[in-house]
């Protein structure tokens, strides 16, 4: 997603014309990087919390704590499952 635009326009009407308008992929993409990192951003704060969770005992920072609190209001802490 982070290569240039112009690495992929096709040529027009039969490699006749060769330039195109990359304004519309060029539109697309950042929003499309950013909708992406949103989602990662997610799993790994859901992974962080879940982390803090798991050691049991361990006092954590004002501000930290305040935002598993946070965390916690919008997802529940996932079960441990035994893997055999």
């Amino acid at each position: 997603m982070a290569n240039p635009v112009s690495m992929d326009t096709f040529p027009l009407a039969g490699e006749i014309e060769d330039r195109s308008t990359s304004a519309p992929l060029a539109v697309q993409r950042p929003d499309k990087i950013l909708d992406d990192l949103c989602y990662v951003l997610g799993i790994e704060l859901m992974l962080a919390g879940q982390a803090m969770d798991l050691r049991r005992g361990e006092t954590f920072g004002e501000i930290t704590g305040k935002g598993l609190a946070v965390l916690r209001k919008q997802y529940r802490f996932m079960i441990r499952m035994t893997v055999y």
